[in-house]
């Protein structure tokens, strides 16, 4: 006789999960008892499930059954109060037993506690001497807007320079506001601006990039002008280029550079203007 005729009230438990829990939202583990040898689905299974984290053990909301015995188990998502931590490990152990034959099978999670945040500065470049005005939306693990919490604010230069520090509290609305009035000795170059959450200063929930600069305006305007609106196939295009001074003085004996678009190399031509 084979042996899965003499062993058929043995099984082997299997925990799976559809992707890994977030935030405070309620959260499945799914389990199935199947034979050792042929896979073929065993129902009639007694189970015990619960959710292990730090120790503490916590009970499953529920435990559905479905089709093809597979068990769905419920839990709400642990309350972690004053974990700063963006991934927190979590295990979910289950036993299942028929007659006397019991097995046990354990599936480690990670409860996603990332916060984020939607930030944005009132321009992307500035001068020295101007204010920079800056806002966020913080959002919790489940996208939703996070009141009343701690965030902290810093801008630093190209050199990795700390130059501006802030602490905020997000609003009902999980909003924080802030601005920051430029040195007028302020370095020219690129400036980085990063959020934390208090007490998490090792993961940004935002990043957001701006470029302090000099405006230096041009001197003068360059206009290109076409004898004409259309050309027909074997027609000759001419092209009028033109340098005005803002005042509005031609410049004279300028140099003019002309470049193709599809074929991006540089030809250079002299002219009169």
């Amino acid at each position: 006789m084979s042996l899965s005729r003499i062993a058929d009230y043995c099984f082997e438990l299997a925990l799976s999960s559809a992707g890994a829990p977030s935030g405070t939202e309620r959260f499945s583990v799914f389990g199935q008892a199947v034979h050792p040898i042929t896979g073929i689905p065993i129902s009639g299974i007694s189970w015990k499930t619960r959710m292990v984290v730090d120790d503490k053990e916590i009970s499953p909301v529920s435990i559905k059954m479905h089709e093809d015995a597979f068990v769905e188990f419920v839990f709400d998502a642990p309350a972690l109060e004053g974990i700063r931590e963006p991934m927190k490990s979590i295990t979910v152990e289950a036993v299942g037993r028929r007659g006397d034959f019991e097995q046990e099978s354990s599936i480690n999670l990670w409860l996603n506690q990332w916060f984020s945040a939607k930030f944005q500065s009132d321009k992307p470049i500035y001068q020295p001497g101007q204010t920079m005005h800056m806002r966020a939306v913080i959002l919790d693990a489940n996208g939703k807007a996070a009141p009343n919490e701690k965030i902290i604010l810093r801008i630093e230069d190209q050199n990795n320079e700390r130059v501006h520090y802030s602490q905020m509290v997000s609003s009902k609305f999980g909003i924080v506001q802030d601005e920051w009035t430029i040195s007028s000795s302020a370095a020219i170059g690129d400036y980085s601006i990063k959020l934390t959450r208090e007490g998490s200063d090792n993961y940004g929930i935002a990043y957001h990039h701006v470029r302090i600069s000099r405006y230096e305006l041009p001197s003068f305007r360059v206009d290109a002008k076409a004898d004409q609106r259309a050309y027909l196939l074997g027609e000759q295009p001419r092209v009028t280029v033109s340098g005005t001074y803002l005042f509005g003085k031609p410049v004279p004996k300028g140099k003019v550079k002309i470049v193709r678009v599809y074929d991006p190399e540089w030809n250079f031509e002299k002219a009169q203007i």
